[in-house]
């Protein structure tokens, strides 16, 4: 792709890929709450040109087309921006960042912000399950402040996402929450597990939980798994979710997978945004996510 070719795609439908979604529109224009770093969430006064394809952001004055949106939103440098943004499709999810020491950590809180509460609802996660397991952290990177709902690690990092990030803070190990079951259900990232917590009619003490918050940690899981009489794996469609799903079988056959259920989705919450929570849909029916969970 060229620079050409990037700032060409569509503004609109890139964001509505990340769930951005206009509050208002008038002719040819969109206008959305500010997402830029530091401005306030409820204001109005984010737009897009269509015609033109350009933004502009009337509390801090900046403007510009795509690349310079992911450049103020990511903290990326012109040659990061153009780097990813030529390898993907519009339709692509935001970039996974791996762990930044570049970051600093605020002030972290429960969750209050209404921008956060809206991608919580967005997402169909609820706001008790989301507070209960993780925090508001408001950060900054290259003196930029962003704030995201902060999934703790046992090592005192962070996994963060927002609307238009999924970034690592800090060391990061394996998140297992252990309520004396044998069965166990296994997720890659914290989002999958506020997912299925939101919708599942299981009581959370009635099942252990890991969340390996990186594919590289499933090594030092592995041996924490022995115990269990059933595993359950809800992982990614992906090529790191097909390897940790192959590696898990092959130590412990009692293991379920669970992907079958949303195959035509990259994982367990797009699958519920879109399909999943429509109860009348005979195929939701005939298939539980949950079946022999305890």
């Amino acid at each position: 792709m060229t620079l050409e070719d990037i700032n060409n795609i569509d503004l609109v439908d890139f964001l509505k890929a990340r769930k951005i979604y206009p509050q208002k529109i008038s002719q040819h224009y969109n206008w959305y709450n500010s997402m830029l770093p530091g401005q306030p969430d409820h204001s109005l006064t984010f737009l897009i040109d269509r015609p033109k394809n350009r933004w502009q952001d009337f509390s801090s004055g900046a403007s510009g087309g795509l690349t310079d949106w992911c450049q103020i939103m990511y903290g990326w440098s012109a040659e990061e921006t153009l780097s990813w943004l030529s390898t993907v499709s519009p339709e692509d999810s935001q970039p996974i960042l791996s762990a930044q020491s570049n970051i600093q950590i605020l002030t972290t809180s429960p969750i209050q912000s209404q921008y956060l509460i809206q991608l919580l609802w967005e997402n169909h996660i609820q706001l008790a399950v989301a507070r209960k397991h993780s925090v508001e952290v408001h950060y900054s990177i290259q003196q930029k402040a962003y704030y995201a709902i902060g999934f703790p690690t046992p090592e005192g990092g962070y996994q963060l996402k927002n609307k238009t990030q999924i970034i690592s803070s800090g060391p990061s190990s394996p998140t297992l929450i252990f309520n004396r079951s044998d069965h166990c259900c296994l997720f890659e990232q914290f989002w999958d597990l506020l997912t299925f917590l939101s919708i599942t009619s299981l009581q959370e003490e009635a099942i252990d939980l890991v969340v390996l918050n990186d594919p590289e940690h499933l090594k030092q899981t592995l041996p924490k798994l022995q115990p269990y009489s059933r595993l359950h794996c809800f992982f990614t469609n992906s090529p790191h979710g097909d390897h940790l799903t192959y590696e898990i079988k092959q130590h412990y056959p009692q293991t379920t997978d669970h992907r079958p259920l949303y195959s035509h989705y990259k994982s367990l919450n797009p699958w519920v945004c879109n399909f999943g929570l429509q109860s009348s849909n005979p195929a939701r029916n005939a298939y539980s996510p949950f079946s022999g969970l305890p």
